[in-house]
């Protein structure tokens, strides 16, 4: 299982996220594709397999300002989705 791959040259950021539990987190190429460009950084990877990167991308500051958040120490909280309305879960 992969989280981002980049493909036919494309051009990927892969910036401030987290990542956990995940085999390929940042993948170059898949199955018959050309492998693409992807630059990693500042990501957090929690109990997951070391992350490709290949070639260059445009920096976005380029074409706009950012400022970039640091990926979080711990997983995102999430809740529960909300329960159809035929649920039995009220």
């Amino acid at each position: 299982m992969y989280g981002i791959a980049s493909t036919q040259n494309a051009g990927v950021l892969v910036e401030g996220n987290y990542f956990e539990n995940v085999a390929h987190p940042t993948h170059v190429g898949y199955a018959e594709s050309d492998p693409g460009r992807l630059v990693e950084r500042n990501n957090l990877y929690i109990n997951s397999g070391t992350p490709e990167s290949s070639g260059t991308v445009a920096e976005p500051s380029t074409y706009y300002p950012y400022t970039l958040d640091a990926p979080p120490p711990s997983p995102p909280k999430s809740r529960p989705a909300p329960a159809p309305a035929n649920s039995d879960r009220h």
